[in-house]
């Protein structure tokens, strides 16, 4: 468990709401303190998806029984969020997080690189989805431009980033 996500779990652990109810995580049957924080209805089936965060710190998706949360190595339950333009996901996110009352810091804990890496692995309808908010502007990172070497918008981040070393380069020897 990395510092931050210590530091979110000991802010959620005094975090006082009465939204807090009891979830078993599915597959190892532990039970945690859950935070319900968003409520998404899918854009291409209209079902409800919710995502919060337990007493460790970490997002999960609420399955529909509202019982069991999916395991935290479970992105499948993310993925119908990337159906939505990704500037309105983070609209979604960024008014859930005030909503409930959390700082606004939480909302940078919200897992979308690991999602749209995920989805990416897939090759599937979410793997176009999700290329479809690279396209929209999403940033790219290390992990999303292996998984799509020959994307024109990795392709234009790569030289982006290789222009700016070389040229930071190029100022620096100017100077000596």
């Amino acid at each position: 468990m990395d510092t931050y996500r210590i530091d979110i779990a000991g802010q959620l652990g005094v975090f006082d709401s009465p939204h807090w109810c009891q979830r078993s995580v599915d597959g190892d049957g532990t039970v945690h303190r859950w935070l319900p924080v968003i409520e998404y209805s899918a854009l291409r089936n209209g079902s409800v998806h919710r995502y919060g965060l337990l007493d460790t710190g970490a997002w999960h998706a609420d399955y529909a029984d509202q019982k069991r949360v999916m395991p935290e190595s479970s992105a499948y339950g993310f993925f119908a969020l990337l159906e939505t333009p990704f500037r309105e996901i983070v609209t979604i996110i960024r008014d859930s997080v005030e909503r409930v009352g959390l700082p606004d810091h939480i909302t940078a804990t919200f897992p979308l690189d690991w999602i749209v890496e995920n989805a990416l692995a897939q090759g599937s309808y979410w793997a176009s989805c999700a290329e479809q908010w690279l396209e929209e502007g999403y940033p790219p990172n290390e992990a999303i431009a292996g998984l799509l070497p020959r994307n024109r918008v990795i392709t234009k981040w790569r030289n982006g980033r290789l222009n700016e070393i070389f040229r930071a380069e190029e100022a620096d020897s100017k100077k000596g």
